[in-house]
């Protein structure tokens, strides 16, 4: 189990402006479309909060949106605010085009989803996951130069983890994709920061690291998840773990990722309740509000420029404590 002190968690969250971290690519660089998406997760019923974040990203202009877990009742939120931003499901796209791809949260009815996901969303998502598994819980798709590998983690395990048959699914699924930057996304952390602590992945240690392992060996550059309500990133064995924090009226967790033919960069927002209506660059570069007052941008880069990190300690590049 990697272990972090919280000295050394204090000392690196003392970071101005953006911080940019370069990863290696192991693959030929393949030419595809420029691609933009979002992870935000556990909105849960506040539905002023999402209402601020999806206005912000249909601004932003995302190709398409990932909820990494706990966004039941889906049922009104989805014609009222998902679909009314144009971020729909539906039987007329393909199913690795789909515009909103919902990751099953401990509040989903889990491990299948709560009755409209199953009926609505689920048919629409791939079939290429595992045998036996709830249908459009646990599949992989491709966007551009970007793998995506959706995961659930309460699949044959109702207090949330990875059984051996999906971490062997994962495994074979990594090892057939020769994109550049894979992504997994799952709902519990594997390293949770502030909320959860011995209660996410990490309440077996066992299997979370052989979960890590597996995302290490082969290369996937960051772990999307949310459960614990606090944005963070941190990075054990070269690999990222994006916690993408909460959607609430009062406090706003975004990423946005941009992916293009040779590097994809992380940005990580954070606000107190607040968001720019309107695409603005700068807003990637500094603070969200003039005054800066509880309202952070972070931004991390995957590249091909310089050599693997294969650092396995586990440091905390962005941490947020209390909101």
């Amino acid at each position: 189990m990697v272990s972090v002190q919280k000295k050394r968690l204090k000392k690196m969250t003392i970071i101005t402006g953006c911080l940019i971290v370069s990863l290696a690519a192991a693959t030929t660089c393949v030419r595809a479309e420029s691609v933009s998406f979002a992870v935000i997760s556990d909105h849960k019923a506040d539905h002023a909060g999402l209402e601020k974040a999806l206005t912000f990203l249909a601004a932003q202009r995302v190709d398409f949106i990932i909820v990494a877990g706990d966004f039941s009742p889906l049922r009104d939120a989805y014609p009222d605010y998902y679909a009314r931003w144009g971020f729909l499901v539906d039987r007329d796209t393909p199913p690795d085009r789909q515009d909103v791809y919902f990751v099953i949260g401990n509040h989903d009815g889990k491990p299948s989803g709560e009755p409209f996901f199953q009926t609505e969303i689920a048919p629409f998502y791939p079939e290429n996951g595992p045998p036996g598994a709830p249908m459009g819980t646990i599949f992989s798709f491709d966007r551009g130069n970007g793998h995506f590998v959706v995961t659930n983690q309460y699949w044959n395990d109702r207090e949330g983890g990875y059984t051996s048959e999906q971490l062997a699914w994962i495994e074979r699924d990594l090892q057939s994709t020769d994109q550049r930057f894979t992504f997994v996304i799952g709902h519990e952390p594997a390293f949770p920061l502030d909320r959860h602590v011995a209660d996410s992945l990490d309440v077996n240690p066992e299997m979370r690291d052989v979960f890590w392992n597996i995302l290490a060996e082969n290369d996937v550059r960051a772990f999307f998840c949310g459960h614990t309500h606090h944005l963070s990133a941190v990075k054990s064995q070269g690999v990222y773990q994006l916690d993408t924090g909460e959607i609430t009226a009062s406090h706003i967790s975004i990423v946005i990722v941009e992916m293009n033919d040779t590097k994809a960069v992380a940005r990580l927002y954070e606000t107190a309740g607040w968001v720019p209506e309107a695409a603005d660059d700068n807003a990637f570069n500094a603070s969200l509000r003039e005054n800066g007052d509880g309202d952070e941008a972070y931004k991390v880069v995957f590249s091909s420029d310089i050599e693997h990190d294969n650092n396995s300690f586990m440091g905390c590049f962005v941490q947020t404590v209390g909101h």
